[in-house]
């Protein structure tokens, strides 16, 4: 139910939905073929990400746009992308998905070198643009320490009609430190398991 306009794209979309239903429209012979797949999962310790026997074509096709055509087509790509990120955070939250889906910086430096290897900037520097655009959105998660959290604490001083006490606002930045401390060292435990070959994966309790 989504337009793709590239490999990546398709490969995004397959991943968050693992062991989950898929319609997919494809164009072979001159004619649109409808079929409903079902996303394999991969093993936790590999990320329990979705995939299917999918890879990318030789042949790919190049679309010129005007200046304003465009814009017009990067603000509907960053509208999926951002739809995209906020239904990954929902499952996350929810339980529906794990957090060993959450790529940290060593996974992050591992993808950028292989865009960087396929020899197309193009590919590279759409690479950047997500995990720029994806950044930004966790940036503005109301948690304290993020711009999001500050947000937040303006809003509702706005609502209160009043200023917050600092110790208050002190003991709301240490919370927010203390979660994102140990987000990231969760992400990147997850990383790092992830790097290592899948016979060792049965010395870790997760």
């Amino acid at each position: 139910g989504q337009e793709v306009g590239d490999y990546s794209q398709v490969q995004q979309i397959i991943r968050a939905r693992p062991e989950m239903p898929t319609t997919i429209e494809i164009q072979r012979n001159g004619q649109i073929i409808e079929m409903t797949l079902t996303p394999a999962r991969l093993p936790e310790e590999q990320g329990g990400y979705g995939y299917l026997g999918i890879w990318r074509a030789i042949e790919t096709t190049r679309h010129h746009y005007s200046f304003f055509g465009a814009v017009g087509r990067s603000l509907s790509e960053m509208k999926r992308q951002v739809s995209l990120v906020g239904e990954i955070l929902g499952r996350i939250f929810t339980g529906r998905m794990s957090v060993k889906t959450l790529s940290g910086p060593i996974e992050i430096a591992r993808y950028s070198g292989g865009a960087a290897r396929t020899g197309d900037p193009r590919v590279l520097l759409s690479f950047m643009a997500i995990v720029s655009l994806q950044l930004g959105l966790l940036n503005l998660l109301p948690i304290p320490v993020l711009d999001g959290g500050h947000i937040a604490i303006i809003l509702f001083e706005g609502l209160i009609r009043r200023d917050l006490s600092m110790r208050v606002k002190e003991r709301m930045l240490q919370v927010g430190m203390i979660l994102l401390m140990t987000l990231m060292l969760v992400v990147i435990t997850f990383d790092v398991i992830k790097s290592m070959p899948s016979s060792w994966s049965g010395l870790w309790p997760f």
